[in-house]
Parts: C-alpha cells; sequence; structure tokens
C-alpha cells in the first residue's frame, strides 16, 4: 500500500499553487477520516511494463490543519468548484504515489485537456464525481479519454493521461495513451 501526506502536493508539483486542492481535496476525502484509502485502477503508465494494468492503494494522510482549511473550502465554494479542485489535487497525489512525473502548468482553454506533465512531455485530463457508482466512474472516464484524443494538444504531441476520482466510491481510474 502507497501512503501519501496531501500537504506534499505543492512540494511535489512545485509550479502549481496547491493549497486550495489540498483544501478541497481534504474537503471531500474527509468523510471517513486521515487517513483515506484510494483504491487506483490504473492503466498501461509510462512507469509500469507496457500493457500492464492493476490496482493500487493509496492511503491518503492530512494534518488537522488542512481539515481546518477544508471546513473552510466547503463554505467557499459550490460542489462543482470543489469537486473538480479536488480532482486535481487528488491526481497530484496519484501521479507523485504512482512516480509518474509532475503537473507543470495549466493548457490553454479549448484544448480537450487541462494540464501539462513534465515539460510537456504529455498532456492530462482530469475529472471528479462527488457522489456515483463504478459505471458511472467508467463512463466518466470513457468520456474523458474521448475528449483526450480528440483534442488538438493531444493529436500534435501524441502522448497524454486520463485521471478521473469518484470521491464516494473511493476510487479512482488512472490511464496513459500514446498515439
Amino acid at each position: 500500500m502507497l501512503k501519501y501526506d496531501i500537504e506534499n502536493i505543492g512540494k511535489d508539483h512545485p509550479a502549481l499553487l496547491t493549497g486550495n486542492f489540498e483544501a478541497c481535496a481534504v474537503a471531500l476525502c474527509s468523510g471517513g477520516a486521515s487517513p483515506w484509502p484510494l483504491e487506483i485502477e490504473w492503466h498501461d503508465l509510462t512507469k509500469r511494463p507496457a500493457g500492464t494494468v492493476g490496482p493500487e492503494t493509496c492511503e491518503l494522510t492530512w494534518q488537522a490543519s488542512s481539515k481546518t482549511c477544508a471546513d473552510k473550502a466547503r463554505k467557499t465554494y459550490q460542489p462543482k468548484r470543489l469537486t473538480e479542485d479536488a480532482a486535481i489535487g487528488v491526481c497530484a497525489v496519484a501521479f507523485t504515489a504512482l512516480k509518474e512525473g509532475t503537473i507543470d502548468e495549466v493548457t490553454a482553454h479549448g484544448t480537450g485537456v487541462d494540464y501539462w506533465v513534465d515539460d510537456q512531455r504529455a498532456v492530462l485530463e482530469i475529472s471528479g464525481i462527488e457522489k456515483g457508482d463504478d459505471a458511472e466512474l467508467k463512463k466518466r472516464h470513457k468520456d474523458r479519454t474521448s475528449q483526450l484524443k480528440g483534442g488538438s494538444l493531444f493529436k500534435k504531441i501524441k502522448s497524454g493521461y486520463v485521471f478521473v476520482v469518484a470521491f464516494g466510491r473511493k476510487k479512482a481510474i488512472f490511464s496513459y495513451y500514446n498515439k
């Protein structure tokens, strides 16, 4: 089992302003308490043997001060924004825990993807679902994969990731595509 202290997102992804992502992630992950186990189903990640898949559990932890920030995030953001920012935070955790690289910067609007990875080596599409079953998680992943592959940046660099998390299920799907 992997373990990750959510307060390390900023250190592990230094190009991003991550405090909000950390607070929102804790807000949606803290339905229980720290630690919060996330099952990550992964497909063809670059740091794993080609063609491999598997689940990995990552135990997310945080300090009491992050719980205070999470409570403020719930009072500050509408549910859609809270879920979106939480998904970005948890995606950053998965990138670090599974040693896939670093999320560098946001992409231009309308490119079909959300972020650049490893100095523009790949692109990344992220999505989150506050509540939902396994079928909804798989459908969202399929939809985001189509969005990634149809996007102008993926067509240009031919390398990208899709990360979708369902907070209520404590599950995520993380996949890599290379044309």
